[in-house]
């Protein structure tokens, strides 16, 4: 079920899995808080890192990231609290 935790991996390991790869390394605890708040399973898991390899993979987010311009890569907590996982699939 979606909405179960996962016992094979504890929530700071999920975390620490997305936040090692997530562009923007700003307000770590804040981002810790929304992530949280989600049930984190593998099956989420999954779905998220492979949106957020996507997002960072996207042309406009090279850029951005290319070119250190941080303030268009939304921080993790705003990622994570908009569901952005869920854009585009």
């Amino acid at each position: 079920d979606i909405l179960k935790p996962d016992k094979r991996q504890s929530a700071y390991d999920y975390f620490s899995d997305f936040w090692k790869e997530y562009p923007r390394k700003k307000d770590r605890v804040p981002a810790q808080k929304a992530f949280a708040k989600l049930k984190m399973n593998d099956l989420l898991m999954d779905k998220l890192m492979s949106a957020l390899y996507r997002d960072i993979e996207s042309k406009e987010s090279q850029e951005h990231i290319l070119t250190k311009q941080e303030n268009f890569i939304p921080y993790g907590a705003t990622w994570i609290n908009k569901r952005r996982w869920e854009d585009g699939t």
